[in-house]
Formats: C-alpha cells, structure tokens, sequence
C-alpha cells in the first residue's frame, strides 16, 4: 500500500513536469481561447521581459527557502508553515527516488519516456521541498516552474493549470476528475486553484492546487490526502502556513 500511495504522489510530481512538454494549445480546450489569445498579445514583448529578468533572476538558494527543524521559511516566496511531528521532509534525493517512482506511471499514461520526464528535474523545476506523513497518506510540495527554462515566457498561471489538469486526464492509466480553475490567494499571493481527485488501482487521492507566479517561475503549491489520518494531518500543517 505504501508503495501505491508514494506512485500517486510521484505522479503529481510528475504530471507538473510533464505540462510543458509539450505545446499548450495541444492540450489546452477550445475554452480558454481569451487566455490563449492574451498569451499570444503579450508574446510581443517577452524578448524584452525576457533580458529584463534574467538581471532580476534570484539564485536557486534564495528560492528553495530552509529548515529548521520542522518548520519551513521561504523569504523569496512568502511563505513559512510548520510540519506535524509524525511528517518528514525528503531530501534532494529521496525527492528524486520519489519522482523516479512515479515517472514510469505517467509515461505509460502518455506513451512517452520515464527518462525525459525524470531528466527536467534541475532543468525546468526545482521542488522546493516535499513533505509526507510517516504512514504515506498525506504530502505536501511546492513546485517552482522555470517559464525561461520551459520555453512558455508568456504563459499564465491559469493556462500552467490548464495545462496541468489537461495532460493528467490524457493519462489513460488513471482516473481524474478536477474542478474549474479560480482566482484565489494563498499567504498574500494572487494566483489561481483548482481540486483534483485521481484513482489508480482502485486507491484514490484528493489533491488541492494553487499556482502563483513571481520572477518568471511559477508556484505550484500541491497538498493531498488518501487516508483519513492523512487528511487529518494535512489540515494542521496547512493551518499553520502564514504569510511572511
């Protein structure tokens, strides 16, 4: 059971690395032609925003945050939350593994390359942190989106998100079902959610999105639950995020 709780949590690892792999207006509906038609308006200047980040671009430190102990501050984001005593947070490598685990489940669903999903690590995102619960029922990660790295300079949180749920239902190896994406906040931070509800192998997992953007990299914050102690815990933890 463990082993199939940790593959659902890789596989929404793996399903935000996998969104901008390929063309958005391949996954994207017909429906968010306006946002579609708002990226392609703005295109026109991203040279120009382009080389005007690259001076802003924080180091990979600064956005990472820290640990002490079990609570988390994140400076660059505004963000700090404190972990329940029985959660543990993955190093560099035990994120890595996890991922691993995972990116053979997405690529079956897309008939693609483990490898190729797996190797963007570093490249296109970095994981902040990823934090789960002792007995594997519940985690937390936020997913830092490179839009330089990615090649989508122009693109919008709400088309990442479009991206993002569209590309998990392609999946033909798992059950999704998501809500509509909304303007929300989060700890000061304007940007859009959206709820996830995805089974494989009759184990289904809640999961909640909320995407930002700052410094041309996009905030994936992702929280979810299978066990009813997970979803316990998770509630505490989230109760405890606080803006900076």
């Amino acid at each position: 059971m463990k082993r199939l709780l940790a593959a659902l949590c890789a596989l929404t690892l793996c399903a935000s690395l996998a969104a901008c792999t390929s063309d958005p207006s391949s996954q994207i509906s017909s429906s968010s032609g306006d946002s579609e038609s708002s990226s392609q308006s703005s295109s026109q200047s991203s040279s120009q925003s382009s080389e005007e980040s690259k001076a802003e671009r924080p180091s990979a430190d600064e956005i990472v945050g820290s640990w002490d102990g079990q609570t988390y501050k994140n400076e660059w984001a505004g963000v700090t939350f404190t972990l329940p005593e029985t959660w543990v947070a993955l190093t560099t490598d035990q994120i890595s593994q996890v991922l691993g685990a995972g990116a053979e489940v997405v690529a079956d669903g897309l008939g693609t390359s483990g490898d190729s999903l797996s190797a963007k690590v570093g490249d296109t995102d970095i994981y902040a942190y990823y934090a789960i619960s002792a007995d594997g029922g519940a985690f937390y990660f936020l997913d830092l989106f490179d839009k330089e790295a990615g090649q989508v300079p122009s693109m919008t949180a709400k088309e990442y998100a479009q991206q993002v749920v569209a590309l998990m239902k392609s999946m033909d190896n798992i059950s999704v079902t998501a809500t509509d994406i909304v303007d929300d906040t989060f700890c000061g931070m304007s940007g859009v959610s959206y709820d996830i509800e995805m089974t494989i192998e009759g184990v289904t997992q809640s999961e909640h999105f909320f995407v930002g953007e700052k410094d041309n990299y996009f905030l994936g914050f992702c929280s979810g639950s299978t066990t009813e102690d997970g979803a316990t815990s998770l509630k505490a933890l989230l109760e405890s995020c606080a803006q900076l």
